[in-house]
């Protein structure tokens, strides 16, 4: 009986210490930045492999057009290469647009062509050019 009543306190005390330390705040905060990191973790994968699975996609678009432009080449169609760029224009608003939804803005011309790059008032020294005799 001394046992069993040895082994039932035991397992009291246990059970009160596991209580005592999931009820303390400083443990509640760590299981929930736990959480939060895997959280963040698994939706950061997510985006990981939609991000790839979109540029793949935008990789054959871009595929798409230059083969569309090739047969206007070969072809003489002046007017297709008028239709490619409305094409494509339309596509990237689109993909602006999308992005604004979600309340991203996105600069594209900043992206290709970045302030930082070509800095506004900028004077680039006048280039010599000597006559050929």
């Amino acid at each position: 009986d001394a046992l069993i009543l040895q082994k039932k306190n035991q397992k009291i005390d246990e059970l009160d210490s596991k209580l005592t330390k999931a009820l303390n705040p400083v443990e509640i905060k760590k299981r929930a930045e736990t959480e939060d990191q895997t959280l963040e973790k698994a939706a950061m994968e997510t985006l990981s492999t939609e991000s790839i699975i979109f540029l793949n996609s935008l990789l054959r678009y871009q595929n798409a057009i230059n083969g569309v432009l090739d047969t206007a080449n070969e072809k003489g169609i002046a007017q297709i290469f008028d239709r490619v760029d409305e094409a494509v224009i339309s596509t990237y608003q689109r993909i602006a647009q999308y992005s604004q939804k979600l309340g991203v803005q996105v600069d594209f011309n900043e992206m290709v062509s970045p302030n930082w790059m070509f800095p506004e008032g900028t004077e680039l020294p006048p280039v010599a050019v000597e006559a050929g005799e």
